[in-house]
């Protein structure tokens, strides 16, 4: 999911998804605007892409991403590109960057992190994320994955459009009882899962990106997965609604830098 130096605090449980977002379409108008991509700028025009993970506006200075997408990274390393290419897209400074200090990459607990703007966002409405309703509970039924990753396996490239994909919420007892396979232990008050097929899929660079339920509300956000996730079809997503991850969001919220 990263391809700089930060990936090697990686644990042997924790693998990013191996593929893009699959069985999706292209978002038209602009709905999930506040989806953002997370770049690196001094690889643009090398080798590498700069594009390292997506992020979710929730304030005119606040983006929010997966902790894992940004450790070990200074802000000086960073920018965040906003809009879409109809509406014209800019890229922005990162002032300041706040992880949760749970976060762990073995047990995948605490994989949010909140990124400062140097400038405010004002021509984008920012996301509407869940509140502690939820807490200890998965959405129901359904939900969408929204990201900028690569649309071919095993590519971190930028896709030219933002993506979509309709899939299933699993049941949080099937769910860790596959996941047991690994010793992964599901905490279910701070993650809930979802489907991972070739009908719908998330994938490289699609981590940070918001899990939205048919109200338009984003219940989740994309990490990385334990290893025995992706043969049994499942994905992992942070519950926003989680009290600890609702807490530290409501806490680190920025203003103007």
């Amino acid at each position: 999911m990263l391809l700089s130096s930060a990936i090697a605090a990686l644990s042997a449980a924790f693998i990013p998804s191996v593929t893009a977002i699959i069985g999706g379409t292209a978002v038209t108008g602009d709905t999930y605007e506040y989806t953002v991509a997370i770049m690196q700028p001094a690889l643009a025009g090398t080798a590498s892409t700069p594009f390292i993970c997506n992020g979710v506006l929730i304030s005119e200075f606040t983006v929010m991403t997966a902790a894992e997408c940004v450790q070990g990274f200074a802000t000086s390393d960073l920018s965040v590109r906003v809009g879409f290419a109809s509406s014209g897209q800019r890229s922005i400074k990162v002032n300041n960057i706040t992880a949760m200090s749970t976060f762990n990459y073995d047990t995948l607990n605490g994989d949010v992190a909140l990124l400062n703007l140097t400038s405010a966002v004002t021509n984008i409405t920012p996301a509407i994320l869940a509140s502690t309703s939820l807490d200890g509970g998965s959405p129901a039924d359904c939900v969408k994955l929204v990201g900028w990753g690569g649309l071919k396996n095993n590519t971190q490239s930028i896709a030219p459009k933002l993506h979509t994909v309709e899939v299933d919420v699993i049941r949080p007892q099937t769910c860790a009882a596959a996941l047991s396979s690994c010793g992964f232990k599901l905490n279910r008050n701070l993650r809930f899962c979802t489907s991972s097929t070739s009908s719908g899929a998330e994938g490289y660079g699609d981590a940070g990106g918001p899990v939205v339920d048919n109200q338009g509300v984003v219940v989740g956000l994309m990490t990385g997965n334990p290893a025995c996730a992706q043969p049994n079809r499942l994905a992992t997503q942070v519950l926003l609604s989680s009290t600890n991850v609702h807490n530290f969001i409501q806490k680190n919220k920025y203003g103007p830098s």
